[in-house]
C-alpha cells in the first residue's frame, strides 16, 4: 500500500466515522442538542447543563431566531459574552471571522430592561437564570453639538425667564 492509498483509506474512515457519530447524536434524546460534528467541548457543556452546573440562556438574534447559549451557573457577563461568541462562531461557517471586540463596543447585551454593562458582575445579580432571554441593544453615541447650535446656546443663555 502506498502513502496515497493510506491517505485515501484514512480520509474514507474519517468520513464514515463522522457520519456514524452524527447519526448517533441525532437519534439519542440526550445528545440531540449537539451539533452534527461534535467536539469534546460540546459534550462537556451539555453534560454540565444536564447535571445543573450550567444554565441555558437564550440569545434573541436580530432576525428573530433564538440561539441557546450554555454558560456556567455562577458565570459573569464576560463569561456569557465568551459563550455567545463561541456559539455563534460554531454555528456559522468556519470561514467567517466576526470582530467580537467591535460587536461589544457597538452593542450592549440587554435583559429585562437592563443593559449588562458590568463584565465582572454575576449573571444571577442581574436576575438571569436558566431559560432567560437576552438580546443585543445598539449603543447610542451622543452627537457633538454643531457650531451653530453652540452659538445659539450662548445667545439664548443671556435671555432671562422674562424673555420667554
Amino acid at each position: 500500500m502506498t502513502d496515497s492509498d493510506c491517505a485515501l483509506v484514512h480520509k474514507d474512515a474519517v468520513i464514515i466515522f463522522n457520519e456514524k457519530v452524527a447519526e448517533i447524536v441525532t437519534q439519542d434524546p440526550l445528545l440531540q442538542d449537539l451539533p452534527p460534528i461534535v467536539s469534546t467541548e460540546n459534550v462537556k457543556e451539555l453534560l454540565e447543563l444536564e447535571i445543573g452546573k450550567s444554565i441555558r440562556v437564550w440569545l434573541r438574534k436580530f432576525d428573530g431566531d433564538r440561539v441557546g447559549i450554555i454558560v456556567q451557573r455562577e458565570g459573569t457577563v464576560l463569561d456569557l459574552k465568551k459563550s455567545i461568541s463561541c456559539a455563534i462562531d460554531r454555528s456559522l461557517s468556519r470561514h467567517t471571522d466576526i470582530n467580537w471586540q467591535r460587536i461589544w463596543k457597538t452593542y450592549y447585551l440587554y435583559f429585562d430592561n437592563q443593559k449588562l454593562t458590568e463584565d465582572a458582575m454575576a449573571l444571577h445579580d442581574y436576575g438571569i437564570q436558566s431559560g432567560s432571554e437576552v438580546r443585543f441593544l445598539k449603543r447610542l453615541t451622543p452627537k457633538a453639538p454643531s457650531k451653530s447650535v453652540g452659538h445659539l446656546a450662548k445667545v439664548n443663555s443671556r435671555r432671562t425667564w422674562k424673555d420667554l
